[in-house]
């Protein structure tokens, strides 16, 4: 009878220790059984922590910038002001959208009367291209452009073939160009008289309103006394 009851406490001792057993000792390995949401929780959490080190440059960088409430303000507005000075030093405000080109931006300044293609825009010295818009050009509001009118070279012909070649503006008047004349080749200004295209050109009218473009040729020809002219064209 007393075999039989230690042969049944060494059993029930060999149960409780096999219950007791840890994990550990049983080749369980907690990493192994990580569940798929703990795993997305991580990738979040490191995600997470590269956008907050990207912003945080992001901040340092407009900080450098040293950027305004103004600039601010004006990058975040569809329309701009610009200070518009053209070549008599005249200033205009004038307001415009930030898609607009810089030939938009020419038109709407020179007006209807004269012609668009004759003008450049220029920030600092730089001609800004004509394709470009306002925005792409990184214009902000209060920016001063200057409006420039181009120069074009024609050719004033004698009655005798000479041809001279002078540099004048659209808005040059004719006056203007006999003046210019008569230093390049010492004829009187109160002699001259000029043609294109067969019509004499009156002297308080402008180059542009002749429609005179880059390369066209002037006929120049002598007023006698009598006002009589000289030559035939």
């Amino acid at each position: 009878m007393e075999s039989n009851d230690v042969q049944n406490d060494d059993q029930e001792t060999t149960v409780v220790e096999e219950a007791t057993e840890s994990p550990t000792d049983s080749g369980f390995n907690s990493n192994e059984s990580e569940s798929p949401s703990s795993s997305r929780c991580s990738s979040f959490s490191e995600a997470g922590s590269a956008i907050s080190d990207d912003f945080a440059t992001i901040t340092d960088d407009l900080d450098n910038l040293n950027l305004t409430d103004d600039d601010l303000e004006s990058a975040l507005k569809d329309d701009i002001d610009l200070v518009i000075i053209k070549d008599d030093d005249e200033k205009n405000s004038v307001t415009f959208g930030k898609t607009m080109t810089v030939t938009d931006v020419i038109s709407r300044s020179v007006g209807e009367d004269l012609n668009a293609d004759d003008y450049d825009l220029m920030i600092d010295g730089r001609v800004l291209p004509r394709t470009i818009t306002l925005r792409d050009a990184g214009v902000t509001g209060g920016t001063k452009v200057r409006l420039v009118e181009r120069e074009m070279q024609i050719f004033i012909r004698r009655v005798d073939g000479r041809t001279t070649t002078i540099q004048i503006r659209p808005s040059n008047t004719i006056m203007a160009i006999k003046e210019q004349f008569f230093h390049t080749d010492q004829v009187p200004v109160h002699q001259q008289r000029l043609l294109f295209q067969s019509n004499e050109l009156e002297n308080t009218r402008t180059v542009v309103s002749y429609n005179i473009r880059v390369g066209s040729t002037l006929e120049m020809v002598y007023r006698l006394r009598g006002g009589c002219l000289t030559g035939k064209f």
